[in-house]
């Protein structure tokens, strides 16, 4: 099984759909004796350039460790959604568990 970081944005007139393709991700990481080491909510950002007319957008990070067949399953699940309006999938060398600079950058505002 391999590391990857998922990054997802989700439409913003559909924040409450977040929960629902987060517990299909995490029913396919389960099916396939995957581990989910990272989950970050980023909140509501503001995008550089619309997206599907669409100027805000909100964003989650995982880092997961799955099977080929895991990932395949996932990314039919971000295609074929449309709460899902981006996504991007990066195969990284090792668990990544630490908190991400922008989870980091949020905790020194509050």
């Amino acid at each position: 099984m391999r590391h990857y970081e998922i990054i997802l944005m989700i439409s913003p007139d559909k924040e409450h759909d977040i929960n629902n393709v987060l517990e299909a991700c995490f029913l396919i990481v389960n099916k396939y004796s995957g581990v989910v080491y990272r989950l970050e909510y980023w909140g509501c950002r503001k995008l550089s350039y619309p997206i599907k007319k669409f100027y805000q957008a909100y964003y989650v990070l995982m880092n997961v460790e799955i099977a080929q067949t895991a990932l395949d399953e996932i990314r039919k699940i971000f295609i074929f959604d449309d709460v899902v309006i981006r996504s991007m999938i990066i195969r990284v060398r090792c668990a990544v568990t630490k908190i991400s600079p922008i989870m980091q950058e949020n905790e020194k505002i509050l």
